[in-house]
């Protein structure tokens, strides 16, 4: 995942450096920035998912896959349901915590960390050590053995 961070992260500068330059208000342009940020991370992960047969750019340099945890064949609906739930669980508190931290008034904070934490213990009390979108989405990621 740090792989497919790094190119989302990537992606969002380019398009935020391009927006800085813009003639849009600061309003619009974080407005526009947010709406980006979320489609990128939604969308990045779905499209590949569905293209590459459960591998992102990210899974498939380090050998793995998404699968379906009955054997199945790995349906449109898992893996939509596996991505927008990291939203949940990374994204929207991580933007908040952000979001708080640099308004100068950090009151919400520890709330927004406590989720974080809460959302990564879940794989630790999980059997298979799934995550929640794993659970939901019916998924796991497993290792692809090598040729």
């Amino acid at each position: 995942m740090a792989v497919d961070c790094l190119i989302l992260f990537g992606g969002i500068i380019v398009f935020a450096i391009v927006g800085v330059f813009s003639p849009l208000d600061w309003d619009m342009f974080f407005t526009l920035l947010g709406m980006f940020s979320f489609l990128a991370t939604t969308l990045y992960f779905t499209w590949f998912e569905l293209s590459w047969q459960g591998r992102t750019p990210g899974k498939k340099a380090l050998g793995l896959r998404g699968i379906k945890r009955d054997g199945g064949e790995l349906t449109a609906a898992s893996i939509i349901a596996r991505n927008l739930t990291r939203e949940v669980e990374l994204f929207l508190p991580l933007g908040l915590l952000l979001s708080a931290l640099a308004s100068r008034n950090p009151m919400s904070a520890p709330v927004f960390l406590a989720w974080a934490a809460f959302i990564a213990i879940i794989p630790l009390l999980s059997k298979k050590r799934l995550r929640i979108g794993d659970l939901i989405g019916g998924t796991m990621v497993v290792s692809m053995p090598k040729k």
